[in-house]
C-alpha cells in the first residue's frame, strides 16, 4: 500500500499497525521509517519508575497531534486563536493560544515557518 504525501514524497505501510516507509530523509531522525506510536511508549518519559500511577498521568499529558496554529492568525484552524490537541490517552482538548505546551509561541513560530515553506513550494 502506498500513498503520495507531498509532491513525489511517498508513505507506504502494509497494515495500519505497521511502521511506515517514506522517501529517504523524511522519516524519524532523517531516515526512511516513521515509527507509529505504540502502547507503553510513555514509559520512556517517566522519571519515577517506582510509582505506577505515573504511566497513566504521562499518557494524559503527552500531546500527539494538533490542528494548525501559528503566529499568523490566518493560519489557525480555529479562530480566534486555539487548536484541538490530541493526547496519547485518546482525549482531545481545545487549547487557546498562548497557554501551556504545545500552544506556546516557540512552537507557533516553527509551525508558521513550516506552513509558509509548504505554501511557497506548492505555488
Amino acid at each position: 500500500m502506498q500513498w503520495f504525501v507531498f509532491g513525489n514524497q511517498t508513505y507506504a505501510s502494509g497494515k495500519p499497525d505497521d511502521d511506515g516507509t517514506v522517501s529517504p530523509g523524511y522519516g524519524n531522525a532523517g531516515g526512511t521509517t516513521i515509527y507509529r506510536l505504540r502502547e507503553g511508549i510513555e514509559r520512556f518519559l517517566i522519571t519515577d519508575i517506582n510509582n505506577p500511577s505515573t504511566a497513566a498521568k504521562a499518557q494524559s499529558s503527552i500531546f500527539v497531534m494538533l490542528d494548525n496554529f501559528s503566529t499568523f492568525v490566518q493560519e489557525f484552524s480555529h479562530i480566534p486563536g486555539g487548536s484541538n490537541v490530541l493526547f496519547m490517552d485518546g482525549h482531545v482538548q481545545f487549547m487557546r493560544y498562548p497557554s501551556e505546551p504545545p500552544m506556546v509561541p516557540r512552537i507557533a513560530t516553527i509551525s508558521g515557518l513550516i506552513l509558509n515553506v509548504m505554501a511557497s513550494q506548492q505555488n
